[in-house]
């Protein structure tokens, strides 16, 4: 019944949660594949065999309650989720836990400090499949105490998943703890870096750029900011187009022109005359733009 996924099965379905044992697992895996809105009217039953399941068949009948996004048992789904009970259900996807219960429910300290590796990897996806400011919180708690483990039990997986949780959320206030984190932890530096492309605005990356204290850094930085075409990093661009490092000098130069802004017109036709002539090409249509499309932000 729950294969072919059929609503109008939810009645006989509902009966057969009265038998203990491999029918009620049965039924409650049928009614979880069925899903929402289909398997709505199920919620009242499953809360009431819960307290009258044994351990074998608790997770299914939990699984189907998250599933139906049914919030009178948020206390048994984090539960079962803690006890790594509901991972092994078919069609498991770690949002149905955070849809289910909340953010405030599943970022609580016995989740966050667990000491089972998969169960705050879970968390950590489950809330950036959230990507809401509500998970900015939780996600950066979740960072800070991974980095307090000793080395030895740090989970690179934890911290990638909140990583790029942060980045998900979009939010402004988690670039400062993302960018710290790659300078304890260069071996992040990548998914640190993507994830700051995605949550920052160009203030923001200028001014981790004045904070970058390598050069790899500032390059990718700068790309970013160039990459944004917002107006308001048109100021810091021109202040970089003397700056000694070339391949800074040529995003400034190339973003300005992307945002038809005129101020590098002189490095640019510096780069057309010159024998690189990939870079010779990608100057004049640089060139081209800020002839057709002329600044008039101001």
């Amino acid at each position: 019944m729950g294969q072919y996924r059929d609503a109008k099965a939810v009645p006989l379905l509902i009966e057969q949660l009265n038998e203990g044992g491999v029918v009620r697992r049965a039924a409650a895996l049928a009614l979880s594949a069925i899903g929402s809105p289909g398997a709505d009217s199920a919620k009242a039953k499953l809360l009431d065999v819960l307290p009258k399941c044994d351990e074998r068949d608790q997770s299914q009948v939990v699984w189907a309650l998250a599933v139906l996004g049914e919030r009178a048992a948020a206390d048994a789904i984090v539960e079962a989720f803690s006890e790594g009970r509901l991972q092994s259900q078919p069609g498991f996807d770690p949002k149905v836990i955070v849809d289910a219960v909340g953010v405030t429910k599943l970022a609580n300290d016995k989740l966050l400090k667990h000491d089972q590796e998969a169960v705050r990897l879970l968390v950590a996806q489950a809330l950036a499949e959230e990507a809401s400011p509500a998970v900015v919180g939780p996600l950066k708690t979740l960072l800070d105490q991974e980095l307090a483990r000793e080395p030895a039990d740090q989970s690179q997986e934890v911290l990638r998943a909140a990583v790029a949780g942060l980045g998900r959320t979009g939010d402004p206030s988690a670039a400062a703890r993302l960018f710290a984190l790659f300078e304890q932890k260069p071996g992040m530096k990548a998914s640190v870096m993507e994830s700051l492309r995605k949550s920052t605005a160009a203030p923001g990356l200028i001014t981790l750029f004045k904070l970058a204290k390598d050069l790899d850094s500032k390059q990718q930085l700068v790309r970013f900011i160039r990459l944004s075409h917002d107006p308001r990093a048109k100021e810091f661009l021109v202040g970089l187009l003397k700056d000694e490092d070339d391949s800074i000098q040529k995003h400034a130069a190339f973003g300005l022109a992307e945002m038809g802004d005129s101020s590098a017109n002189a490095l640019l036709l510096g780069y057309a005359a010159g024998d690189d002539d990939p870079l010779a090409i990608e100057a004049l249509q640089a060139l081209r733009n800020v002839a057709q499309e002329p600044d008039v932000s101001a």
